[in-house]
């Protein structure tokens, strides 16, 4: 069904819906209160909550199509693009460092910068398709050099021991194919795909497109120097630092000569050093990573490809091994998706793969954002494997409704904006949550959508909400990355906290944060001990609940500034008792009204959406 074209269905949303609710004999549930659609379209747009005087506003707009003038608003804000970057972010495999493979040399000081253009091409209303284009063939467009900054698609991904370029490919070829097509191409690395129609030349095929290409000793600048002092300082202690390089190779090697770019750091061929002088070489290397990194003067420079002088021409590893090589095949994009002899020309063919994507040929790429469109939107998918599309993945019960969502897109110029309003507009959206114990009989799991799906809020919403009621939450946009869990806590959004591959800090371990070493389609949400546990001793979260008490010096106001609302006569009463008898905890330092908004911060309401 995936590889057969979208079939144009004139019939809405909530039509598409209810012809099947009605074959099941399934009654959907009455529309949501605006207050929870308030809350509930704050959150699916921007991740954050309305403020009490938005939420008052909303709730009083005389207009009809008052929601349709809400879903408009919130696009329009930064927060949009902050949020559903993020979403892409975990299908790109996003990370502020290598990983374990490089310990000495980690960091990839400027991959904020990709982070920086997703979260702007979402506020620009980028075209999707063009989105696409730019993450995998930016260079070999003529774009603005901030537009460069795309490329980090393909070069944020993980190092391998001992470099191992094939790996490398091989993680580009999963990014380019599952997150866009929800293919399993890398299946074909080492024998015929078992289950899909992909045979081991299609993977060479594209093996040859992205290893025609590699990342340049110099990466572009996407800015301008600043001249103000701070930056001319960190510039001198840079190139110290970057001299200091050169000195030692130069010591080690006496005939070895500066290049001339200081920041090029590849050794020319003949370079001897042993052992111990290219630990230290390698030690020299991640300490100017670091230092770049860390300093917010630091030139910001875009993770590019270049293409090679000559194009790879690409043979077949028999059985994955590179050392040994099979037939010639040529740079094309996958078999069964295009002509018998029609091959990549144009250089590397990197630009000709890009196109392919999303041309009127290609069945799979519209409905693949379609469906984490609706995923998103609704909290579930209509595919239940988003990054798998192939055979063996079942016909969707709402295939129908997936291929309306697909058209809808490309008919609306790829509009991601447009998707979102067309889904959060229509009835079927606006469901209650609440539903008979009889409909969750019969469709426990909401595969027909006669009710909205409950949903929890995610790390980030939840770290970000908590920011919010307090009072500290930045509203700086863009930037190099923050340490989540020291001291002093930033106030900045989530998406901004530094993306350490393979270490990731406790509170992103404890609430499902992707670990970044392969493109994540959909995460896994639990609900774990560890978690109430977590948060109810986390310095973060007493001093939020520390700066709560300290703007709210009641019971009812400190339930308005989380809650949103006035507690009722049981919960007033309750918390007035509590409070003649609490006192200050030595280890926690928390006064009793800090108690209690920690205990609101904690609470299921606050957590979740509906």
């Amino acid at each position: 069904w995936a590889f057969k074209m979208p079939a144009a269905d004139q019939r809405s949303i909530d039509d598409l819906i209810s012809t099947n609710l009605k074959n099941k004999q399934l009654t959907p549930v009455s529309q949501a209160s605006r207050e929870v659609l308030v809350r509930r379209t704050f959150h699916v747009i921007t991740g954050l909550m309305p403020t009490l005087k938005e939420k008052q506003q909303w709730l009083s707009d005389p207009r009809p199509d008052w929601l349709d003038h809400l879903t408009t608003d919130l696009l329009a804000r930064p927060a949009f693009g902050e949020r559903w970057a993020r979403h892409w972010l975990d299908v790109a495999r996003y990370a502020d460092s290598r990983g374990a493979a490089l310990k000495d040399n980690e960091d990839l000081p400027h991959a904020y910068t990709y982070r920086d253009w997703v979260i702007r091409s979402f506020n620009e209303s980028l075209p999707y398709d063009e989105f696409l284009h730019r993450q995998i063939a930016a260079d070999l467009l003529k774009l603005p050099q901030k537009e460069l900054a795309a490329l980090g698609f393909l070069t944020v991904g993980r190092a391998y021991q001992g470099g191992q370029n094939h790996l490398v490919i091989a993680d580009r070829i999963d990014v380019a194919t599952r997150s866009t097509m929800g293919l399993t191409v890398t299946c074909a690395r080492c024998h015929d795909h078992k289950s899909d129609p992909f045979p081991i030349s299609d993977y060479y095929g594209l093996y040859g497109v992205f290893n025609s290409s590699t990342v340049p000793n110099i990466l572009p600048k996407i800015a301008e120097p600043s001249q103000e002092p701070g930056a001319v300082a960190y510039r001198a202690a840079l190139q110290k630092k970057i001299r200091a390089v050169h000195q030692h190779v130069q010591k080690c090697a006496p005939k070895y000569k500066y290049p001339s770019d200081l920041l090029n750091f590849k050794l020319p061929k003949g370079t001897k050093l042993n052992q111990k002088q290219r630990e230290k070489y390698r030690e020299l290397v991640g300490a100017v990573n670091q230092f770049q990194a860390n300093s917010p003067y630091a030139i910001p420079r875009a993770m590019v490809l270049r293409e090679k002088p000559k194009p790879f021409a690409p043979r077949i590893h028999e059985r994955g091994n590179p050392r040994s090589l099979g037939d010639h095949v040529p740079r094309a994009f996958l078999s069964i998706l295009r002509d018998k002899n029609e091959h990549f020309t144009k250089g590397s063919g990197r630009l000709e793969f890009a196109h392919r994507l999303t041309d009127n040929r290609n069945p799979l790429t519209a409905r693949v954002w379609a469906n984490r469109v609706w995923m998103h939107t609704t909290g579930s998918s209509l595919v239940d494997t988003p990054g798998d599309f192939g055979p063996q993945t079942p016909r969707p019960i709402q295939l129908e409704l997936l291929d309306h969502l697909a058209v809808f897109l490309t008919k609306n110029n790829w509009s991601t904006k447009a998707l979102i309003r067309h889904i959060i507009t229509s009835q079927t959206w606006q469901r209650s949550s609440l539903a008979s114990a009889e409909l969750l009989e019969k469709d426990p799991a909401n595969l027909y959508f006669a009710r909205a799906n409950r949903q929890r809020k995610d790390l980030e919403a939840w770290r970000d909400s908590a920011l919010q009621v307090s009072g500290r939450l930045a509203q700086k946009i863009g930037g190099k990355p923050f340490q989540l869990d020291r001291a002093p806590f930033i106030g900045r959004r989530t998406i901004y906290a530094k993306t350490r591959r393979g270490y990731l800090p406790s509170i992103m371990r404890a609430f499902d944060f992707p670990g970044s070493e392969e493109a994540l389609m959909k995460r896994t949400t639990t609900t774990t001990p560890t978690q109430a546990l977590y948060l109810m001793n986390s310095p973060f979260l007493l001093g939020e609940a520390k700066a709560i008490a300290a703007n709210n010096t009641s019971i009812d106001s400190i339930y308005q500034s989380v809650l949103q609302r006035a507690p009722t006569t049981a919960e007033k009463t309750s918390a007035q008792s509590w409070l003649k008898q609490a006192h200050q905890p030595q280890d926690s330092g928390l006064s009793p009204l800090a108690q209690l908004a920690q205990t609101l911060l904690l609470s299921n309401e606050f957590f979740y959406i509906d």
